[in-house]
């Protein structure tokens, strides 16, 4: 039944290409890292590029016991690029890969790739890459992880990904953590005989442009990692790089990006590739010509100038603290995985055990009984009793156990049927409703199990190394059934099946061990055995002599339970945000919220070895973070909606934008999923496109919807421009000084707004333009109706509806998330409207973070005009940077992920499933009102548009929220936060000593932001503090 489970892509050769210059010391780690590879079908060709050491002599050995290792010199040194391509050149394989000598691969690195290429027939296939500092600390880039979360893309969306990231995510363009086709590699080769000089620098971006732009699918593989080994001889190293190495690095990335730009206009590519690579050229203009500034002073500055004048003609130079904001975010790579692949490929492993449940597959349910529960579909249907199904097969087993342990003493375990026979017995159930409820059962795991990929992963390895595979588990059910629940889970080829119902034996009393040993002849010391169970599958393992390894259930990493992968507090978020109020045991109490939390516990840390950051709640992961708090209260608000609109008359809800976004994307979800709800239409709305309808007459002027101590004349004027008459901005400006009202001057007093207000009344407003610009606006709402349409938005003073129910010329009625309880309630009386709410409260965290993470990417509409008697939306441009919107992509895209998937997999099932709509959004609230700075930091290049209330065209995410915890005292809070905390409000010196005593990561970051554009006093600061590092070093 047992074969070698690479046989088929043995026959695949991957040609490896490893470059050597100046890396002597590292080469013989690179190549034991590949010649030791699981798979073994690789050409290994080492490119001497004239390297002064003694390369030659090195690999003498090499070259005599292992024949995959091919060798060839360059006379001169010719660069990186031209090294590759020499290797590439003799190239034998169906697949090609590049290592550079300084670095090294997991055992398993390559088989992953081809197993990625293979299964989705891949034109490349993306690794992981690990960190390796110099000190030897390990470390992944979260949001470089984050960049690859996905499984396949194909078609556009390669390129689309690619070019759109504009070289914020360099992984994307690293070319020795990739598989590529050969024959994809063929096709890309003429273009790179256009260089022809020396390039080392950058040269993986001019290989990586034409691999992408012509490849149709690209994969990833996850887990198994290439290790990029930080060394002092780096080309970027700031502190001692030279000006002649500068110049020839500025040379090379303008071959590079020439060559880049070149090939994307021969090949006919899309302009907005060519814009993208436009936008990464001068992101690379930024980093190269900051440090320059910072570097080199006087000739060498100008210089530097010079050069990237030549590199980037007419580019801001200045640094951009967004441009490093990828590799900002880290977590520790745990090596626990490897060392387990590592002890099954270790010749006195013989064969591997796996134990089953929550190690090779897991349900998505809190509890194994919670299965029963959803029986109860199945048995109100054939049964009239008001009795709970759990609670039948509960006591049915207990009767089982009890009944069969006095009449077998030697039995440790019962069988399913007879638990089965029990449950009639002692509640005298007709045989025919047993035996349906018996295969009910069977069926239910059947359909509910799913593989542990990682686990999966491991079972894969162990074959690949020619291991024989057993499985070995505690269970009731019957051979029959576990074997179709492995099947269906990819588990097909084992020696054999040891469970406790079948020979009465337990692992938990550790003699099934014992029969294990028995049967398949083999030392003990010659077995693996892997499993989620502390004591059975480890402690009891080891009593008979079986090596063991922990495989810790995912939900117990979830519930920060495994010191060895601490979780920080992601799993109590919502007891933080119940307080005293919410019981927190009720929580996993309710079956709803229990199993979708075991579902976001199997779905994130399905590799219970994941890094992850203890210094976070949510290892600072976008995705995470929308999977599970901004996903379950989503699901909650959906379902919440959905409910309210049953039974209406409503044909139309129309959400409104942007915040309405995310709500209406998981709506239409639920909508796929059968639920027959009212038609969804995302419909434009904003303060400043309805502001001629806000402001319905004079008075109003004095109501509006401003934060007026944000604002001056200035912006004020903006705002009003929909009924300001046409005057020119000097004019304005010397009218209001004419009338002692500073132009520029922000309001500090309410009297000086109202007496702007005034003035601006009676010299400055055209109710022509009022009128004109509300007829505008009319059209678009008219054809809404009182009882067919509704609206959804975010809420609060209900303005916005207000002025939608004047353009409609009806009440329109609307579902907020929550209100503001004043204003709202007078509204809904003057226009007739009726506002249902989510929450009946106000949370603590309320407006901005909210509405950024729930709005689409794109521009606000600002006003109306009108097209062939249709009102149009005026919608404002705007593009936010790459970073940003990859934030909130990634937060939405985890959010929705988790409707679907919990709908997928019990969207039949949710009347057995009982929650409550506002318990499932008590994750999102914890996570909002007590976000620790490591998790915060996820929003320093995420930024928000708000020129009608707070007049700022752009508000930092990161800097906002610090304020709103700084007001907020938070009993978790602890290092930088607490920190924050104690010096708001402070005098600008007490807050320079107390970042000084207990927060300089901070420290440096305020004074690196704050004299971003003042180059000369940045580089003595940054000088400065180096000279005093050295010296407190030499102290030390």
């Amino acid at each position: 039944m047992r074969h070698n489970k690479g046989s088929k892509l043995q026959q695949k050769l991957i040609s490896i290409v490893v470059p050597v210059f100046n890396t002597e010391k590292y080469v013989e780690r690179c190549l034991s890292s590949l010649v030791n590879q699981t798979y073994s079908n690789l050409e290994i060709i080492v490119v001497n590029d004239c390297s002064p050491g003694n390369i030659e002599e090195m690999l003498q050995p090499w070259l005599r016991k292992d024949e995959r290792i091919r060798y060839v010199r360059h006379e001169v040194n010719k660069g990186l690029f031209q090294a590759r391509l020499t290797g590439a050149d003799l190239a034998q394989g169906v697949y090609i890969a590049f290592a550079d000598s300084d670095d090294y691969v997991s055992s398993n690195f390559y088989y992953g790739l081809l197993r990625s290429a293979e299964k989705h027939q891949s034109d490349i296939a993306i690794g992981q890459t690990v960190i390796q500092k110099q000190n030897g600390d390990k470390i992944r880039y979260t949001l470089h992880d984050a960049s690859f979360n996905f499984d396949q893309l194909s078609g556009r969306e390669v390129q689309e990904r690619y070019f759109g990231q504009k070289g914020h995510c360099y992984s994307w363009h690293t070319i020795w953590n990739k598989l590529y086709k050969k024959e994809l590699w063929d096709r890309c080769r003429p273009y790179y005989g256009q260089i022809t000089g020396h390039l080392i620098m950058t040269e993986d971006l001019a290989f990586s442009a034409p691999l992408f732009y012509f490849a149709k699918k690209v994969s990833t593989a996850k887990d198994d990692c290439y290790f990029y080994c930080e060394n002092t001889s780096a080309a970027t190293n700031v502190e001692k790089i030279s000006l002649e190495r500068f110049s020839k690095n500025i040379h090379d990335l303008k071959q590079s990006f020439d060559f880049c730009e070149n090939f994307l206009t021969q090949v006919g590519s899309p302009e907005s590739y060519r814009d993208d690579f436009r936008q990464f050229r001068d992101k690379y203009a930024r980093i190269w010509g900051s440090l320059g500034e910072l570097v080199f002073t006087g000739i060498g500055q100008h210089k530097v100038r010079k050069l990237m004048e030549e590199f980037a003609p007419g580019c801001d130079i200045h640094r951009d603290p967004d441009d490093f904001f990828f590799e900002s975010l880290q977590s520790p790579w745990n090596e626990s995985l490897e060392k387990i692949k590592l002890q099954i490929r270790d010749d006195q492993c013989e064969v591997v055990s796996f134990d089953i449940f929550d190690t090779a597959v897991y349900r998505p349910l809190y509890h194994p009984t919670d299965l029963f529960y959803l029986m109860d579909k199945k048995f109100e249907a054939l049964a009239p009793s008001k009795i709970s199904f759990h609670e039948i097969r509960t006591v049915g087993e207990e009767e089982a156990r009890r009944k069969y342990g006095e009449k077998h003493p030697s039995f440790q375990d019962v069988k399913i049927e007879e638990i089965y026979q029990s449950i009639g017995e002692y509640f005298g159930l007709a045989e025919d409703v047993t035996l349906a409820m018996l295969a009910e059962e069977k069926r239910l795991e059947i359909a509910l199990c799913r593989p542990r990929k990682t686990a999966k992963e491991l079972y894969d390895f162990a074959l690949l190394c020619g291991k024989k595979v057993i499985f070995t588990s505690d269970m009731y059910l019957d051979e029959e059934t576990i074997r179709a629940v492995l099947s269906q889970c990819g588990y097909t080829e084992y020696e054999q099946l040891y469970l406790s119902s079948s020979y009465r034996l337990t692992k938990h009393q550790g003699d099934l061990y014992r029969a294990v040993l028995k049967d398949i002849k083999v030392k003990a010391a010659n077995i693996l055995h892997i499993g989620d169970n502390l004591q059975n599958d480890v402690t009891n393992a080891r009593k008979y002599g079986i090596d063991a390894v922990h495989f810790p259930r995912a939900l117990d990493v979830f519930e920060n339970k495994i010191a060895e992968a601490p979780t920080g507090g992601c799993s109590t978020v919502a007891q933080l945000a119940g307080g005293a109020v919410v019981d927190p045991q009720a929580l996993t109490d309710s079956l709803g919220y229990r199993t979708m939390i075991a579902l976001i516990a199997n779905r994130y840390f399905d590799n219970p070895f994941r890094g992850f950051d203890p210094q976070t709640d949510f290892n600072a992961d976008p995705y995470f973070i929308g999977y599970y708090p901004l996903g379950m209260h989503l699901f909650g608000l959906t379902n919440w909606l959905q409910h309210s609109l049953s039974g209406r008359s409503y044909q139309t809800v129309h959400f409104l934008a942007r915040d309405g976004y995310l709500p209406m994307k998981a709506y239409e979800i639920f909508e796929n999923f059968g639920t027959p709800l009212p038609a969804a239409q995302y419909a434009c709305a904003s303060r400043k496109a309805l502001m001629p309808a806000i402001v319905s007459d004079r008075m109003d002027f004095f109501d509006l919807p401003v934060e007026y101590r944000n604002h001056s004349p200035k912006t004020l004027l903006k705002v009003l421009k929909f009924c300001a008459r046409d005057v020119n901005e000097t004019e304005i400006e010397a009218q209001l000084s004419a009338a002692d009202i500073p132009y520029q001057k922000v309001f500090e007093r309410m009297e000086e707004y109202r007496r702007f207000l005034k003035y601006f009344l009676a010299n400055l407003y055209s109710s022509e333009k009022h009128r004109q610009a509300y007829e505008e606006a009319k059209p678009y709402y008219a054809g809404w109706k009182t009882n067919a349409d509704a609206a959804f938005d975010m809420g609060y003073s209900g303005r916005i509806q207000e002025a939608i129910c004047r353009l409609a010329g009806q009440p329109i009625h609307v579902f907020f998330v929550h209100r503001d309880e004043v204003r709202a309630p007078m509204l809904e009386r003057k226009s007739g409207f009726h506002a249902e709410c989510f929450y009946d409260f106000t949370p603590t965290m309320s407006g901005l973070i909210r509405e950024h993470l729930f709005s689409e990417a794109g521009g606000s509409c600002i006003a109306f005009r009108q097209e062939n008697g249709q009102a149009v939306p005026v919608i404002e441009e705007e593009e936010k940077k790459y970073p940003d919107r990859f934030i909130v992509e990634q937060i939405q895209r985890g959010a929705l992920d988790f409707c679907r998937d919990f709908l997928e997999i019990f969207g039949g099932y949710l009347s057995w499933l009982p929650f409550k709509n506002l318990e499932l959004s008590l994750p999102f609230e914890g996570y909002l009102s007590n976000m620790k700075d490591a998790d915060c930091r996820l929003f320093k290049a995420s930024y928000f548009e708000d020129t009608v209330y707070g007049a700022k065209a752009s508000i930092n995410i990161y800097d906002f929220l610090r304020a709103q915890y700084a007001r907020v005292v938070r009993p978790d809070l602890s290092g930088p936060d607490m920190v924050n905390r104690l010096l708001y409000k402070r005098g600008k010196l007490t807050k320079l000593l107390g970042y000084i005593l207990f927060d300089r990561v901070t420290l440096k970051e305020k004074v690196k932001k704050r004299l971003a554009n003042h180059n000369f006093l940045l580089r003595v600061t940054t000088r400065a503090y180096q000279v005093w590092k050295k010296l407190k070093r030499g102290r030390s």
